[in-house]
């Protein structure tokens, strides 16, 4: 106990000599390609493209999102099937701190929290949990997540929710989208 009030009490949230802080970067869900069962979207820094995101429905690495280069995605897209929005309200997002370190950026500042951090969304009806799907990101100065926006995958394969976490050290922190594929059990 005495070791987790130390670190929060030697580590400080913001920074003077970084300059401006950075714009938020937000997941935009372009659609689902039914041939390579995947999801397409792209990364957005304010309005400029920072990163194509795959992220596969099917197979081994399914809910491992795959960032590519912004040119990429005009070859990925193909005939894109539009998600369907459905509300979060029968969703839970769980949050667990597995590692937290100081983080110096700077030799006369002291450091910042850093946060490895995993998410988990289950999705609930009648009171069961009937899917569920995790993520590892890594968040700076606070371990807090919400969920942003959730949509249903084609012919019931499950769903896609987006979580908002702190994912920029710059001064007071900046958001930061995660893909969390919520998909139902597999036995």
């Amino acid at each position: 106990m005495r070791a987790s009030l130390s670190f929060l009490t030697t580590t400080t949230s913001t920074g003077d000599n970084h300059g401006e802080a950075p714009a938020a970067t937000r997941l935009e869900v372009l659609g689902y390609d039914p041939v390579a069962h995947r999801i397409l979207g792209r990364e957005r820094t304010g309005e400029r493209v920072t990163a194509a995101i795959v992220i596969p429905t099917r197979g081994e690495h399914a809910g491992a999102p795959m960032s590519l280069a912004p040119d990429a995605l005009p070859r990925l897209a193909g005939e894109l099937i539009a998600l369907v929005p459905v509300s979060s309200s029968g969703f839970e997002l769980t949050t667990r701190v597995v590692q937290r370190r100081g983080l110096r950026l700077t030799d006369d500042l002291a450091p910042i929290r850093k946060f490895a951090l995993a998410l988990g969304v289950r999705r609930h009806l009648g009171g069961m949990a009937i899917a569920a799907g995790r993520q590892m990101v890594v968040a700076y100065l606070r371990p807090r997540a919400t969920l942003r926006q959730t949509w249903a995958l084609p012919g019931g394969a499950g769903d896609l929710a987006i979580v908002t976490y702190c994912g920029s050290p710059i001064g007071l922190g900046a958001d930061r989208d995660a893909a969390v594929l919520v998909a139902p059990a597999m036995h």
